[in-house]
């Protein structure tokens, strides 16, 4: 199958970053990503096991990093063909027995040249690849926009992070406990003060959060929902960065949701009840979003985006959860990669990951016209 990426001389990994267009460019997130799995079933996986640091974490899954990169599919694909050259693939899970495996993503804004000279006190910024931000632009002002747009905009993804259950389409159980909804937007003033501080350090279990666990570590903003399959949540992590990106073209203004903060900590919360009940009871997730919404929708009117600060390509306005979820992903895929479009179908239909299992561990390597999703059933990908 024909790479949906092109390379640039030290390596970067330039993508379709407007799929409207066929504009390729580079992405403004460097980004990462946790493995959380069974111990029984990697551990059947010589060469992962080999090439790749394990640890137990503590709650319990057997845990690798895939480690930080402006070349997300080359890290992500180099995970999935050692795990077919061994033959060992495995059905991937958001949970087993009482078990919550999160596979976190972990992005972090990059900086420009001129960020890392006036900002040398960042811990971690003198390895980070640079970004051509406009000379204007202050470093906290990018934290700020990158972190304020993913507060604004995983609500409308969920189903992305969720790696889905044996019979309905679920997150893993507690999932809550470890990635608790959180609708906080920070001040570029505050993020400077605070977290681009060397003495911050905080490990939140929220949905974004803002995190640096040691010394050792480098601030991300990491996405503790997700559970999903490796090469899901590459498609998940390029529609982020081309969110990002559309909002960092129009001036560094975030999306906002025209709610005053009650109404919005209400909806925040509502949207975590259904994830919660949906995980807790094995009811359909897309079911529960969709009546959430409408629910709230019938009581206050249509959601809106502030005027000028809508998700870009996304219209302003909304009556169910499906319309806006479907709108991300239809306008922020590239149907031109097949990897891509077959994510793309298998959410359009409201699928189950978990129900496709064998077929995910083959998205990324089967040849276009010759992938299907067993569950609905979709060909000719």
């Amino acid at each position: 199958m024909a790479e949906p990426v092109r390379y640039t001389p030290t390596g970067e990994e330039l993508v379709v970053i407007d799929p409207e267009a066929a504009k390729w460019g580079t992405i403004p997130c460097t980004s990462g990503m946790e493995i959380e799995q069974d111990y029984d079933d990697v551990r059947r996986c010589r060469r992962i096991m080999e090439e790749y640091e394990w640890h137990f974490d503590g709650s319990g899954p057997y845990e690798t990093p895939l480690p930080p990169s402006i070349a997300p599919y080359r890290e992500v694909k180099r995970f999935i063909s050692l795990v077919l050259e061994d033959d060992c693939c495995w059905e991937w899970k958001g949970y087993y027995d009482y078990t919550s495996c999160g596979s976190h993503i972990h992005l972090r804004p990059r900086p420009s040249a001129l960020h890392k000279r006036a900002n040398p006190d960042v811990p971690g910024i003198e390895g980070d690849p640079e970004y051509d931000h406009p000379p204007h632009v202050a470093y906290e002002d990018v934290w700020a926009t990158t972190y304020n747009t993913l507060v604004e905009v995983y609500p409308w993804i969920l189903p992305l992070f969720a790696a889905g259950g044996p019979e309905v389409m679920r997150f893993r159980p507690r999932v809550t406990h470890w990635a608790q909804f959180n609708d906080d937007r920070v001040s570029p003033g505050r993020m400077r003060e605070r977290y681009l501080s060397p003495g911050y350090f905080g490990h939140p279990y929220l949905a974004v959060a803002l995190d640096r666990k040691t010394e050792a570590h480098i601030l991300t903003i990491e996405l503790r929902l997700n559970e999903n399959h490796p090469a899901i949540s590459y498609v998940a992590i390029l529609i982020l960065n081309r969110i990002i990106r559309r909002v960092y073209e129009r001036g560094y203004i975030s999306p906002k949701l025209a709610l005053d903060p009650y109404r919005r900590g209400q909806l925040y919360r509502e949207l975590e009840e259904a994830v919660a009940r949906s995980a807790l009871d094995d009811t359909d997730l897309y079911e529960e979003l969709e009546a959430t919404v409408r629910r709230f929708v019938d009581r206050y009117g249509p959601i809106r985006f502030e005027p000028g600060r809508e998700i870009p390509r996304v219209k302003s306005e909304f009556r169910s959860y499906f319309e806006i979820f479907h709108s991300i992903i239809h306008y922020y895929t590239d149907w031109r990669s097949p990897v891509e479009y077959r994510v793309y179908k298998l959410y359009a239909a409201r699928g189950n990951p978990r129900r496709n299992w064998k077929e995910l561990w083959h998205l990324m390597h089967k040849p276009a016209k010759e992938f299907c999703w067993r569950e609905p059933p979709i060909c000719g990908l």
